[in-house]
């Protein structure tokens, strides 16, 4: 469908747009910098079972998406440090996958999309992690 070089700048524009409202709203910022990490097992499970892939091929992507969600999770509980690792992780799953993995019901785009977008993405959540961190510590939480 695209090109790697196309779906990797798509998602480089859907990181930047994700920045871009994250920085004008902290709901946003989470939801979707924690929230699509909790989702995003959900993701491969609906590619495969659509593309009809064995259960076999399925389990270990199950078992990914568990892991992501748990630091998605601890990104709404905790600090965005966790999904901003999370996305970091999840920049290299796609591509390591296919390594222990069936996916070849996964989409061509997905994984180089997946890397423009999770490798911004990750950044910001970790550079926005450390500020919150400092701005507890300094007590100035309410200015950000």
């Amino acid at each position: 469908m695209f090109s790697f070089a196309t779906a990797f700048w798509i998602g480089i524009g859907l990181a930047t747009l994700y920045i871009w409202s994250a920085s004008k709203s902290a709901v946003v910022e989470k939801l979707l910098g924690a929230g699509l990490l909790m989702s995003i097992g959900l993701w491969y499970l609906g590619f495969g079972i659509f593309e009809g892939a064995t259960l076999t091929a399925l389990i270990p992507q199950v078992l990914g998406g568990l892991f992501f969600a748990v630091l998605g999770y601890l990104g709404f509980t905790r600090s965005l440090f966790f999904p901003g690792i999370g996305w970091m992780i999840h920049a290299t799953w796609d591509f390591a996958s296919p390594h222990f993995s069936d996916v070849s019901y996964m989409p061509e785009w997905a994984a180089p999309m997946c890397l423009g977008f999770d490798i911004l993405v990750g950044i910001y959540l970790l550079a926005r992690s450390q500020t919150l961190l400092h701005a507890t510590h300094q007590g100035n939480v309410s200015s950000l």
